[in-house]
């Protein structure tokens, strides 16, 4: 295939549930430098920033700030995970649009009160890239 072809990786629907495991390092995968691949991160080598649905969106602002990152995985209960959460989500309309609606529940008054579950995208709903997708475009 020429350089010039455009190739279309195909996103599915992210398998549930979803947990955190990692390879023994003898099983560590051994990826191609396809630029693609370069900008992914090796969960294997450096561990997903996480955080807990039960914790605030403030929270999860500091944390993605204080570890360098713009989103978390966020997790539920064991070692699922439950969704993401992103720093577009919690400084956009996400808050504002929750404190709207009429069905939260009414301990919640102000941003300060929001949940990480609460504006996260659940895991249901996310699309991934299969690695091997990736790799058979390689």
């Amino acid at each position: 295939m020429s350089n010039n072809a455009k190739q279309v990786l195909k996103l599915d629907h992210c398998p549930v549930p979803v947990a955190l495991a990692s390879l023994p390092a003898s099983e560590t995968l051994r990826l191609p430098s396809d630029p693609g691949i370069l900008a992914m991160t090796d969960f294997q080598t450096l561990g997903p920033a996480t955080i807990n649905a039960s914790r605030t969106i403030d929270d999860a602002l500091r944390d993605m700030m204080f570890r360098g990152v713009r989103a978390l995985l966020v997790s539920g209960d064991a070692s699922d995970i439950a969704g993401l959460i992103t720093s577009y989500d919690i400084q956009g309309e996400r808050p504002l649009q929750f404190l709207q609606k009429t069905d939260h529940p009414t301990d919640i008054k102000a941003r300060g009160d929001i949940h990480v579950r609460d504006i996260m995208t659940p895991i249901s709903e996310l699309r991934v890239l299969t690695m091997d997708n990736l790799l058979s475009l390689a």
